[in-house]
């Protein structure tokens, strides 16, 4: 069934770029749907600034696993590095010195940043491709998705894609139009 649905994700967004007439990031919009649906094994190291409007929290944090499951490793700030949250089958859990702590769900819908390697692997794999365009990031040709994450259309992901390797330079989450979390990758 999964790769039933990938195989019409793809035709879709085909169809889509055919139509437009212009190729170009399109077409590497396709590589890089591809690419992530592909993918079993991700490891993502971030610089990432949580902005909650009243306060902005600045972290580097480093993920390794298939986007479902896998550590989130914090390594700043200072005063939680060491903290982890491990992603498994029946949710998260926070792990500190080797103890693991079970609290329940951590978090509603939101978006935080204990959740955002998830929630970019999600969108990178099955989110609705609403905009692909090209820019420069650093003197580096980046092709830049617009993606609708889940089922809410009020969530966007935005990712730069380093146009050479199909790597995530950098990703920008939107909840209600508003900037709510930024990374840049490493």
């Amino acid at each position: 069934m999964k790769k039933f649905l990938a195989l019409m994700l793809m035709i879709s967004l085909t169809l889509l770029c055919g139509c437009s007439g212009k190729g170009g990031a399109e077409d590497k919009a396709i590589e890089i749907r591809s690419k992530y649906l592909d993918c079993a094994d991700f490891s993502l190291r971030a610089e990432m600034t949580a902005d909650y409007g009243d306060r902005v929290y600045d972290y580097v944090v480093a993920y390794t696993g298939d986007g479902e499951t896998g550590v989130l490793d914090i390594e700043k700030p200072l005063e939680v590095e060491g903290i982890s949250v491990v992603y498994e089958d029946d949710g998260p859990r926070l792990m500190y010195a080797g103890a693991m702590l079970d609290t329940g769900p951590l978090w509603a819908d939101g978006a935080s940043p204990a959740k955002a390697f998830p929630m970019l692997i999600d969108a990178w794999r099955r989110g609705w491709i609403s905009a692909a365009y090209s820019e420069t990031v650093a003197g580096r040709s980046c092709v830049v998705l617009d993606i609708c994450s889940g089922s809410d259309e009020e969530r966007l992901v935005r990712t730069w894609f380093y146009e050479d390797t199909l790597e995530p330079a950098a990703a920008e989450l939107f909840s209600d139009g508003v900037s709510v979390l930024r990374c840049t990758f490493e």
